[in-house]
Formats: C-alpha cells, structure tokens, sequence
C-alpha cells in the first residue's frame, strides 16, 4: 500500500463533512452559490433567509403540482432576492427558474423570459460544464415543447 492509514475519529469526519456541506439540504451548487451571497446588497439581506425558504417551498408545491399554491410563494422570493442581491447573482437566478417552472404551467411567453434571464446570469457566473447551466438550458427547451413550439425546443 502506498499510504500508511491512519486512525481518525469520527468527530473529526463530521466535522470535515459538515464544514464541506456534505450535509447540507441543497445540492450541491446550490450550496455553492452560497458563497456569492457576499455581493449581495446589505441593506435587505435580513430577508435572504426568508428568500431561500420560500423557494423551497414553492419547489415543494411546484413538485406535488400545487401550481396556483405555489406560485405566490415564488414571486415573493424572488422579489426579496431582487432587492437584496446584485442581478448578476446566482441566487436570483435561482429564484427566475423557480418562478420560470411554476409559470410553465400557465404562462409561456413569461416563463421563457425567466428562464433565459437566468441562464444569462448563471453563464456569467459558473463555467460551461456547471450543473445549473445545464438545468437552465433545458427549462427554456421544456417551455418551448410545453407551448407547442417543438421545432424551436429542437433547436435549443
């Protein structure tokens, strides 16, 4: 073998999982958005935790299909993101698609600005191979297909 192992304890690798967000309830470039949140405007960010719940929960009701449940829950979201972070931030990226998938459901035309609107923000802020941008490249494409456009969801 060409390391000696070592004994370690258990605190010690649920400290590193822990410091790593190994357990943490996003996935992982979630979590790793989390650490733009410094460019982010100081007057309103006592509202980001409030933001991030009520995202989570219009998720949830988008999930179940309480669309019209969620819906309210995910405008308010991105509205407290919006005041409180810069637009080029990956959070209020999350918070369009959020909104851009619960308006699939009723309202194409908006939808599709959501989504695109993220995915320029998103481009900007992660590299090419990232997990959101690919997230935000296929919504855009759903939307078309969901509305009838199949030729241009083709192209996407």
């Amino acid at each position: 073998m060409w390391f000696k192992p070592q004994s370690v304890q258990a605190s010690t690798i649920a400290a590193i999982l822990v410091a790593s967000s190994a357990f943490s309830i996003y996935p992982p470039w979630i979590a790793a958005q989390m650490t733009l949140v410094s460019n982010s405007l100081p007057a309103a960010t006592e509202h980001l935790p409030r933001a991030d719940e009520l995202n989570r929960d219009a998720l949830r009701l988008h999930h179940t299909g309480r669309f019209a449940d969620a819906l309210p829950l995910a405008k308010e979201a991105l509205i407290l993101r919006e005041a409180a972070l810069r637009p080029t931030d990956p959070l209020l990226a999350e918070s369009l698609n959020t909104l851009g998938l619960i308006l699939q459901e009723s309202d194409y035309k908006a939808a599709r600005l959501l989504l695109q609107r993220a995915l320029k923000i998103r481009q900007e802020a992660f590299p090419p191979v990232h997990p959101a941008i690919a997230e935000s490249l296929t919504n855009p494409s759903r939307t078309l297909y969901a509305g009838g456009q199949f030729a241009e969801a083709g192209l996407m």
